[in-house]
């Protein structure tokens, strides 16, 4: 039994903040699996293998392997097919991807996998020539599909399937418990060199060798605006900080790499793990850095003592994640229990130990009222006052399985056609938005967060002017300590691109 899985092509542009060249984990994580259990596995990674070729696509632009080239690659003796529909906002490129696979594979079957092939199962079965789709984690889902391609499937859990022209989703797969059980993504499996030449982390890298890495699965929080909830069930589990610690030793000595970045939904919801895990990397000497890219609850980061204990292992960056500064927005639109004098007194943390620190936010939220998006800039500016080195103030995108999508979708409001996925293309794009709010426009919106960049910037050249400077230098020297150092970096080696 064999099986190919690929990483499709990225839609791209110039002004995507977002659109970054990071492994492709979840595919390592399955390949690695199926492997381990007697399945041959080939894995086609088409952003990684061409990350500077860019191709026009329908008005945009795609970037990665061409859907041609794809399918030169595809070896003759595979069984299936696997495709990672990962981001809703690419779920274009995916239909067209799997059309033109049938198309040259006719014989072969075709399974679906990743966030938006779990959110929206039935609509992807019937908007796509796709033969399965896998639910959620998919090493155990996919394995018995791979064992039982040509037998029964019914019983298969977190499986979708046509059975006489319905479509069928059976129960879900139990979640793995034991997460230190499964092997480590073998990043032999793609081309490691090409992410360190493309320098374009979530986060920033000031090393030359840098990878992602995950600590745990899941997040047991409910935001309305993320789509977690729905296909971690709210269930988080661990690794053991060994565990992690060992697969950074391997990852050291195999490639050379020093700098770790953590893609985990909830890194710093056990404080007890993250004590541990700074102790243990202190203890051994590890000339490591390392950062929690998507970010940490601020509740956890209080502790002073642990963010020292932070600094000390090796963390580079700290990502708060308070989204609104209005108390209405965070409790009643995106049910994100926070107290907003948590964060001021995070970032004061953060600046006394040493550590970089950075803020996200969203602007536009469903039902947001203009006052509450400047309350939500002007907090950020007040943070910059008391050290916080950088802002993200991201725009709301409607992502499909996201509470506030399915509240709108329910009502007649959101329709699943191209215009939407495509709309969905822009997400992170400076130039490109729609806005989703009923009380601010779309230019309301670029002009809020233009501004709210800009006042950013002056209150924190007047407050910590050095921080300006060593940005500066960082910029100049290409090796970024703050996310806006890398976007900055980026954009200028994008004016190459035509």
């Amino acid at each position: 039994m064999n099986i190919t899985l690929i990483n499709p092509p990225q839609v791209f542009t110039k002004s995507q903040v977002t659109a970054g060249v990071v492994p492709p984990l979840g595919i390592l994580y399955l390949a690695t699996y199926l492997r381990k259990n007697g399945i041959g596995v080939e894995v086609i990674d088409s952003i990684g293998e061409k990350f500077n070729q860019f191709k026009n696509y329908n008005g945009s632009t795609l970037r990665g392997l061409t859907f041609d080239e794809i399918i030169k690659m595809i070896p003759k003796d595979t069984d299936l097919i696997g495709i990672s529909s990962l981001y809703s906002s690419a779920f274009i490129v995916v239909k067209e991807l799997v059309c033109i696979l049938k198309k040259n594979f006719p014989e072969k079957k075709i399974v679906l996998g990743g966030a938006h092939a779990t959110i929206l199962p039935v609509f992807n079965m019937k908007e796509t020539e796709a033969d399965f789709i896998v639910l959620g984690e998919g090493e155990v889902v996919l394995l018995e599909l791979c064992k039982n391609l040509n037998k029964k499937i019914e019983n298969i859990k977190g499986l979708v399937y046509k059975s006489n022209g319905q479509i069928c989703i059976n129960p879900q797969q139990d979640l793995i418990q034991h997460i230190d059980d499964l092997p480590f993504p073998d990043r032999d499996l793609i081309t490691i060199e090409n992410y360190f030449k493309a320098a374009e982390p979530h986060g920033c890298s000031a090393s030359g060798k840098w990878t992602t890495l995950l600590a745990s699965r899941g997040c047991p929080y409910n935001c309305t605006f993320c789509t977690t909830p729905a296909i971690w069930r709210r269930k988080w589990r661990s690794r053991s900080v060994e565990n992690v610690i060992k697969e950074m030793l391997e990852l050291n000595k195999k490639y050379g790499i020093t700098d770790f970045h953590f893609e985990d939904e909830n890194l710093g919801l056990n404080s007890k793990w993250l004590h541990e895990f700074c102790d243990e990397l202190t203890e051994r000497n590890l000339n490591f850095t390392w950062q929690p890219s998507n970010g940490l609850r601020v509740e956890t980061l209080l502790d002073e003592n642990l963010m020292r204990k932070m600094k000390k292992s090796g963390c580079s960056l700290v990502v708060f994640t308070l989204e609104s500064a209005s108390n209405r927005v965070r409790n009643e639109i995106i049910k994100k229990k926070l107290n907003i004098n948590d964060v001021e007194k995070a970032v004061q943390i953060a600046n006394r130990v040493g550590i970089k620190s950075t803020c996200y936010f969203i602007l536009g939220l469903p039902g947001e009222t203009l006052k509450e998006a400047k309350e939500t800039v002007n907090y950020a500016c007040f943070l910059a006052e008391k050290g916080l080195d950088e802002c993200v103030m991201g725009l709301f995108s409607m992502l499909p399985g996201c509470e506030l999508f399915n509240n709108l979708y329910e009502k007649g409001k959101i329709k699943l056609d191209y215009e939407f996925f495509k709309e969905l293309s822009t997400i992170g794009d400076l130039a490109l938005f729609k806005s989703w709010n009923e009380h601010i426009d779309s230019e309301q919106l670029q002009k809020l967060r233009s501004y709210g960049y800009l006042k950013f910037m002056i209150v924190k050249s007047i407050f910590h002017p050095f921080k300006i400077l060593k940005s500066a230098i960082n910029i100049l020297r290409g090796a970024d300590e703050l996310k806006s150092e890398r976007v900055v970096r980026t954009f200028i080696k994008r004016l190459k691109v035509k």
